[in-house]
């Protein structure tokens, strides 16, 4: 296996973090502050968590791993919201649906 540069070794700590800090900094929050959704700010406090939560699914794991130890990788996925596919390459997004 390629050795992970510290730098990529201390985002993967962060990211493996990240739970339980997000689960300590809401604990206290209500219901009502999670989900309060404004004109100005359309997603609320729940909807982005479910969005991390989202791509978590969908790029976790080896996913991350892939990004760290390639230059350029070619990484196939899809959109949890639809049937679109697309690539990702280069920190280009290109769509490969027709």
């Amino acid at each position: 296996m390629t050795r992970i540069p510290e730098s990529a070794s201390r985002v993967l700590e962060l990211l493996a973090q990240a739970p339980d800090r997000i689960r300590t900094s809401t604990r206290a929050v209500s219901w009502e502050q999670l989900s309060r959704r404004s004109k100005d700010e359309p997603w609320s406090i729940y909807d982005i968590l479910a969005h991390l939560r989202a791509c978590t699914d969908v790029w976790g794991g080896k996913h991350i791993y892939v990004m760290i130890e390639k230059d350029g990788p070619v990484q196939r996925h899809v959109s949890p919201l639809s049937a679109e596919v697309s690539t990702v390459a280069g920190g280009r997004r290109t769509n490969t649906c027709s």
